[in-house]
C-alpha cells in the first residue's frame, strides 16, 4: 500500500524559538497551516489504535518507529486531526498549551505525546507522521476522555436507629484502557483519587473526626473505595452524605436516624388502634347481633 502526502507549508515570519530548558524542547508561535495533508492510499488510512483518559487525568499516546534498520533518525511529528494543528515535530513543540510533552525512547524507537490535565475538547484522533528515507508512515490514536463516577452502594435512603451503628461506602471507578509507559525510561508515577465525604454540605475533616467514626480507603488500579463508619450514630448524624472525588460526579444519599425502641412502641400502638375501624361493614353487624343476642339471653335469666 502506497501513501503519498502532501507537505505542510508553516508560516514562520514571526517565529520566536525560545528554549523551555532540559531535554532540548523548543516552542514557536501557533503556526499557521496553509495546506492541509490529503490522503491518496489504496487501503484507506492506518489502523486507528484507541487510548482512553479520565477527565483532569493524563493521556499518553505512543508512536513507534519502524522496526527495520534506518539509514538515518526518523522524523517524527504529531498533528492534532480536529484542526490539523501540528504538535510537535521531533523534540520541538509547535503549540502553547504546555500541557503537551513529547518523550523520545531511543531504545524501544518509540515516540510518546504526553497530555497532562485532560480537558473534553482534547478527545478525537491524533495523527503521528513518521518520516524515513523510503517515505513517510502514518500511525493513528484515538483519545477517548471520561469524566469517573463516584456510586455510594445502597438504594439512596438509609434508616438507621439512634445508638446503633452505619457503614457508607462510596466507589469511584476510573478510566479502563490508559496506556503506561512500562517500556520506556521514563517513569510516570500516577497519583491515586480522592474521595471526600459532606455531610449536609460540610467536608469531613479526617483529623477531627469523632472517636467513634472512622474512614477508610481501599486502591485498586481502576477503582477507589472510601468507608465512612460510625459506631454509635447520633440523631445529628441524619441528613444528606455526599461523596466526592476531583472531577467524578458526586453521590449522594440520605440517612434517616430515629429514636430506636420508642418509635417502634408508637407505631405498634397506631397499628392497634387502627385495626379495629378497619373491620368491614359486614363484620361489625354479625358482631352486633352477637352481641344483641348475648344480652337478650341474660335478661331472660333474669
Amino acid at each position: 500500500m502506497s501513501i503519498v502526502f502532501v507537505t505542510f507549508v508553516l508560516n514562520q515570519a514571526d517565529a520566536d524559538w525560545s528554549q523551555l530548558g532540559g531535554g532540548g524542547f523548543r516552542i514557536e508561535p501557533d503556526p499557521v497551516l496553509k495546506s492541509r495533508r490529503l490522503w491518496h492510499s489504496s487501503g484507506g488510512e492506518p489502523a486507528i489504535s484507541n487510548v482512553t483518559a479520565q477527565l483532569g487525568g493524563t493521556a499518553f499516546l505512543h508512536c513507534t518507529e519502524p522496526s527495520r534498520p534506518l539509514d538515518r533518525p526518523a522524523e517524527v511529528s504529531w498533528l492534532r486531526r480536529r484542526d490539523w494543528h501540528l504538535l510537535t515535530s521531533g523534540r520541538t513543540r509547535f503549540t502553547h498549551d504546555h500541557r503537551f510533552h513529547i518523550y523520545h525512547d531511543p531504545v524501544v524507537g518509540s515516540w510518546v505525546l504526553k497530555i497532562s490535565h485532560v480537558r473534553s475538547r482534547d478527545r478525537g484522533l491524533y495523527e503521528c507522521q513518521i518520516s524515513t528515507s523510503t517515505g513517510r508512515l502514518a500511525q493513528l490514536v484515538h483519545l477517548h476522555v471520561v469524566q469517573p463516577v463516584a456510586d455510594i452502594h445502597g438504594s439512596g435512603v438509609y434508616h438507621v436507629e439512634r445508638g446503633s451503628s452505619m457503614s457508607l461506602t462510596c466507589s469511584v471507578k476510573q478510566a479502563r484502557g490508559r496506556l503506561a509507559v512500562e517500556k520506556m525510561s521514563i517513569r510516570v508515577v500516577s497519583s491515586s483519587i480522592l474521595v471526600v465525604w459532606h455531610h449536609n454540605g460540610k467536608e469531613f475533616n479526617p483529623y477531627t473526626l469523632r472517636p467513634d467514626m472512622k474512614v477508610s480507603v481501599r486502591h485498586s488500579p481502576h477503582k477507589t473505595t472510601s468507608t465512612l463508619s460510625i459506631r454509635d450514630v447520633r440523631l445529628s448524624d441524619g441528613g444528606n452524605y455526599t461523596c466526592t472525588a476531583g472531577t467524578a460526579r458526586a453521590a449522594s444519599v440520605a440517612v434517616f436516624v430515629s429514636q430506636g425502641d420508642t418509635v417502634a412502641a408508637v407505631q405498634r400502638r397506631k397499628a392497634a388502634s387502627s385495626a379495629a375501624p378497619g373491620l368491614r361493614p359486614a363484620t361489625r353487624a354479625a358482631l352486633a347481633v352477637l352481641l344483641a343476642c348475648v344480652l337478650m339471653e341474660n335478661v331472660i335469666r333474669v
